[in-house]
């Protein structure tokens, strides 16, 4: 799928009731990519907005038009990429208790704690890699 495509299919599944459009999310994205500060990494259908906190830490968002499980193989590949990037830590922000199935799907160590700052930041999941 292209970025669009995976976008799209992010904002019907978990977007529903925001009123943004297909192409706002779109000129969102690449706006957080011009300005040199975050990248957009691809792992199947699952799109990864990556922040570099430190040389060892690595802040990232999801966008995902994958199945669960498949969304769970995809974030193992892009951790371990980080892994071999030399990252140590990988952290997101999310609202919904139940990403924390994903986080254990990935595999690596972990903690999650309760952050409450904000939309899309109830709780902070950290993955040591």
């Amino acid at each position: 799928m292209t970025i669009k495509e995976i976008l799209a299919v992010d904002l019907a599944k978990n977007y529903k009731g925001e009123n943004a459009t297909v192409n706002e999310y779109y000129s969102g994205l690449n706006k957080l990519v011009e300005n040199g500060k975050n990248s957009v990494e691809q792992f199947g259908n699952t799109l990864y907005i990556c922040t570099p906190i430190t040389s060892e830490e690595m802040e990232f968002h999801c966008s995902n038009a994958d199945s669960k499980s498949k969304f769970i193989e995809n974030g193992k590949e892009f951790l371990n990429d980080l892994q071999n990037k030399n990252y140590k830590i990988a952290f997101t922000t999310y609202d919904d208790p139940r990403c924390e199935d994903f986080v254990v799907g990935f595999g690596f160590p972990y903690t999650i704690t309760k952050i409450d700052q904000g939309k899309h930041a109830t709780y902070k999941a950290e993955m040591r890699l």
